[in-house]
């Protein structure tokens, strides 16, 4: 069975095809191992790598008649500080991570208002335990 397609589709599927290459061109080389190591840094008898997390994100939108064959493609790049491998003169290598500060205050904020949220809740259900008993018994 032959397969047909719109006039529409054969305009955009050719489109589709170079802006995907052109963003894993651009993924190719925006995240790279330059990208998670920095320049060695020497210190004293040591030698110091920094690297990071990267991550590399993209997509590719196109629409036929409404936008009249047009196409939006989108490339990103985010990282985080991971640590750094030192070494030492003597041949030993180790890795040192780094603590994210950011990250900690966010995880501790998060797990107070977590803890908040379960004492008031249990405040509340006794204030109302206690109303509820207030009310069945009312004092002579």
């Amino acid at each position: 069975m032959a397969q047909t397609t719109s006039p529409q589709a054969s305009i955009i599927r050719p489109s589709l095809e170079k802006a995907g290459r052109s963003i894993s061109n651009s993924a190719n080389e925006a995240v790279s191992a330059r990208a998670v190591y920095s320049d060695p840094i020497k210190l004293r008898d040591s030698v110091i790598v920094p690297a990071a997390y990267v991550l590399g994100f993209g997509g590719v939108r196109a629409s036929g008649k409404a936008r009249k064959n047009s196409e939006n493609t989108g490339f990103g790049v985010t990282g985080l500080p991971a640590g750094s491998w030192i070494m030492e003169a003597d041949g030993y290598v180790r890795w040192r991570s780094t603590l994210d500060r950011t990250i900690l205050l966010c995880g501790l904020l998060l797990l107070s208002l977590v803890g908040m949220r379960i004492v008031l809740k249990a405040w509340t259900r006794r204030q109302a335990q206690e109303s509820r008993q207030q009310h069945a018994n009312p004092k002579k």
